[in-house]
């Protein structure tokens, strides 16, 4: 999946109005091939607090429990950042970005942010939760460039269609 990389701000807002700011990591997307809906999809760090309020108390992005797959035994590390992926809804991922690449994606949003910042693209409920993960130490012999997250995904992940 293409994939545009960046460090910026990203203000979303839930539905009672309180807005949130995230660090968007990057933003990707697919464009279908049968003329469907393009699979977007942002991934960006928060902050553990944000996350816990968000997704386990507030369920927002569409991310009840049962959707959920199973996570750290003992759940994520309070107050380590987690990186959390989302996938924007078809409906609007077909209205706004079919044939459109990652960056013009990503640059849209960011415009969105100081623009329009009530546009239903900066909606958490016009994401869903794809995954969920904190990084993890790695041993002292480990490439520089090596990685280890833990966590989980949902049944967004792999649908047809959100």
């Amino acid at each position: 999946m293409p994939t545009f990389s960046t460090d910026d701000l990203l203000t979303l807002h839930e539905p009672n109005g309180h807005e949130f700011d995230v660090t968007l990591v990057s933003v990707s997307t697919e464009s279908a091939q049968d003329g469907t809906a393009p699979d977007v999809r942002l991934l960006f760090d928060t902050g553990w607090d944000t996350y816990d309020r968000e997704v386990e108390i507030f369920n927002l992005f569409h991310s009840s429990p049962e959707v959920r797959g199973d996570g750290p035994p003992d759940g994520f590390i309070p107050g380590k950042r987690v990186r959390v992926e989302l996938r924007l809804s078809s409906a609007l991922a077909r209205e706004h970005f079919h044939g459109t690449d990652a960056e013009t994606i990503a640059r849209h949003l960011i415009a969105l942010r100081d623009d329009d910042r009530e546009h239903p693209l900066l909606e958490t409920e016009a994401w869903y939760l794809t995954a969920a993960s904190q990084s993890l130490p790695l041993p002292a012999e480990a490439s520089p460039t090596a990685a280890l997250r833990e966590g989980y995904r949902t049944t967004w992940d792999t649908a047809a269609s959100v």
